[in-house]
């Protein structure tokens, strides 16, 4: 997962390089590999360091899904919902469909598998594993979710399944000249 994680990283860097055209998947490509050298020799140098970039990263981005979730309740406040009204007309609710939906889910919820890791280091783990298993998951659902109700009050379903980069659209359309801030969280 380290891959996908670093490559979507790099599509969401390069994006204010590239708003108006495709990416070049090499440089796409040779900046994701970049990034997982970076992350493997601050590994190895140092514990401590590697705790406080991955807090850095951490905040940062609890920095913009809280940006986007703000800025989706004010336009659902000023009055754009039209994109809730028949909101799963068109849905693929065959067994693959949502086979596929669960499986792309994963992604987003692959922090949970970590904890195992950390099970020798908890005081009492067989109390803290259970709470921090669920309430995790319960955080990054809430979170994701209403993500996603932010992005439809300004991108519609085809721009949001055809985008590289889905947080940098919405950021475009309602963040002005500051869009690019999202590609940084």
């Amino acid at each position: 997962t380290i891959a996908v994680i670093a490559m979507t990283f790099s599509t969401y860097m390069l994006q204010p390089l590239y708003p108006d055209c495709p990416q070049p998947v090499m440089a796409v490509r040779l900046l994701a590999a970049a990034c997982i050298l970076i992350i493997t020799y601050i590994n190895c140098h140092s514990t401590r360091l590697s705790t406080r970039v991955q807090d850095l990263f951490t905040y940062g981005k609890l920095i913009a899904i809280a940006m986007i979730i703000i800025t989706g309740f004010v336009q659902i406040g000023f009055g754009h919902t039209e994109p809730f009204e028949n909101a799963f007309e068109g849905s693929d609710w065959s067994l693959g469909g949502i086979a596929t939906g669960f499986y792309s889910g994963l992604f987003a919820y692959a922090g949970w598998n970590y904890l195992n890791c950390m099970i020798e280091e908890m005081k009492n783990p067989k109390r803290d594993l259970p709470i921090a298993i669920v309430f995790s998951c319960l955080v990054v659902t809430t979170c994701y979710t209403l993500c996603n109700v932010a992005y439809f009050t300004s991108v519609d379903v085809h721009e949001i399944l055809n985008t590289p980069a889905v947080a940098v659209t919405f950021a475009q359309r309602l963040y002005s000249h500051g869009w690019w801030i999202m590609s940084i969280f």
